[in-house]
């Protein structure tokens, strides 16, 4: 949990010495559609999450977006995680690119678990909430295509134990 509140204030720092958006790309009104891979490394190996997300950016600076997300955890399509999440994003001012933001967000994992011992056969299914903390950049292809990557913290609220490193990259369209 410390790394957590590390991790929290320097990105509340960061949010506090920025003065802004950048106010030719991420106008309010602003609609982000995308989708990213997530290259995740838990301590038991690492795995590949796909999802789509949608953002709409509703003040100068900042952004709500929705997004969803699938892994299998094991090379069995037994085992599997399903993600739905809401994040808030701060988008820091700068004159060049790429553009840096933060985010913080909640959400819920649903954990499908199939498993063997002996003679009989297993099933579980857990749903977790979900803490996500992060930064990034995003760099503009066009005028309205961006290439976004992130750095990204998870931690399952009910499983104090289990948290996710990962690194998030995906594209999307601004749609204004």
């Amino acid at each position: 949990m410390r790394n957590v509140m590390v991790f929290a204030g320097i990105l509340c720092l960061l949010a506090c010495v920025s003065p802004g958006v950048r106010a030719d790309i991420l106008l309010p009104g602003t609609h982000e559609m995308g989708g990213s891979a997530e290259l995740v490394f838990p301590e038991d190996g690492s795995r590949l999450y796909l999802g789509p997300r949608f953002g709409t950016v509703f003040s100068p600076g900042l952004e709500l977006e929705f997004e969803a997300g699938y892994a299998r955890t094991s090379n069995s399509f037994s085992n599997s995680r399903l993600e739905f999440a809401a994040n808030f994003l701060y988008n820091f001012e700068t004159t060049s690119q790429p553009y840096p933001f933060m985010l913080v967000g909640f959400g819920f994992a649903r954990n499908h678990s199939e498993w063997e011992e002996g003679n009989r056969a297993y099933e579980s299914d857990d749903t977790n909430g979900l803490l996500n903390l992060g930064a990034g950049l995003r760099v503009p292809l066009t005028e309205s295509s961006l290439v976004r990557v992130e750095l990204r913290y998870t931690r399952e609220m009910a499983s104090p134990d289990e948290s996710i490193t990962s690194i998030r990259a995906g594209f999307s369209f601004l749609l204004r």
